[in-house]
């Protein structure tokens, strides 16, 4: 048997929590640590598989892009169809590229991403992304 470190009362050796006083034990804060460690190597890898497929969207718009340029080379107006691929595939560019930089920033600061962002990513740059940054645990 041991004592409680906060009131003194009497507890079992493998309590996680004093009966009397409610207060964590040693035990009990070894496990919330290894539980935080855990979740925050979960972030990580869920963050770099997220930024993955954030710069794979980035290659995908650009090749998009200039391969619909040389599509339509052969077919009449074949030029206007070609600017319109190209200016399709690179207007997504425009809040892609932005994304992925504050992904890559917030993961490298240890920083939250809101919940509007997480979505915004979902919605507008990339799905897979979205969901592996939604499924990430919020450290409070």
């Amino acid at each position: 048997m041991k004592y409680c470190t906060h009131c003194g009362a009497q507890i079992d050796d493998e309590a996680v929590v004093c009966p009397k006083c409610g207060c964590a034990t040693a035990k009990g804060e070894e496990v919330f640590e290894e539980n935080k460690n855990n979740s925050s190597n979960n972030n990580a890898t869920l963050g770099l598989v997220a930024k993955i497929f954030m710069i794979l969207t980035c290659v995908g718009c650009v090749v998009t892009a200039f391969a619909s340029l040389g599509m339509y080379s052969g077919v009449e107006n074949g030029l206007a169809l070609g600017i319109g691929g190209l200016i399709g595939g690179l207007i997504p560019l425009c809040w892609v590229i932005p994304m992925t930089i504050k992904i890559n920033n917030s993961l490298k600061n240890n920083e939250p991403l809101t919940t509007g962002f997480k979505v915004c990513t979902l919605i507008f740059a990339n799905v897979i992304s979205g969901i592996l940054l939604l499924c990430m645990k919020e450290d409070n």
